[in-house]
């Protein structure tokens, strides 16, 4: 649901439209736009999912990765072997660093079919 606010502006100044212009392209990644009605009123429309969205808590950290998960580590692994480090990378929608360490997890515990099963002393996460 869209909030709506009015701002009365002073008659004559030339640069509220520009002013206008400006707050509403900063302000659209956030769900906020702006424009002037009969010159003299300032209308704010604030989408009010949009600006929750970006608010809430964790609103700049990355997705998590979703079809990453599913893939097993000899997959991932025989993947690698045959199209490289930049496939799985642009594939699973992760880095290439993360893709080097999920093959040197793969590689350190060979036939594991989930991600994570153990740390790096073998034991049971």
């Amino acid at each position: 649901m869209d909030e709506v606010i009015y701002f009365v502006l002073q008659k004559g100044v030339e640069d509220n439209k520009a002013a206008a212009q400006k707050l509403s392209e900063l302000l659209s990644n956030v769900g906020v736009s702006c424009e002037i009605k009969d010159d003299v009123v300032l209308r704010i429309v604030l989408d009010t999912e949009q600006f929750q969205n970006v608010t809430k808590r964790k609103a700049g950290q990355k997705k998590k990765i979703t079809g990453f998960k599913n893939v097993m580590p000899e997959t991932f692994l025989k993947e690698y072997e045959e199209k490289g480090v930049g496939f799985l990378a642009e594939k699973y929608n992760i880095s290439k660093r993360t893709a080097y360490r999920r093959v040197a997890q793969a590689k350190a515990y060979p036939g594991e079919v989930y991600w994570y099963r153990y740390d790096e002393h073998g034991n049971l996460r």
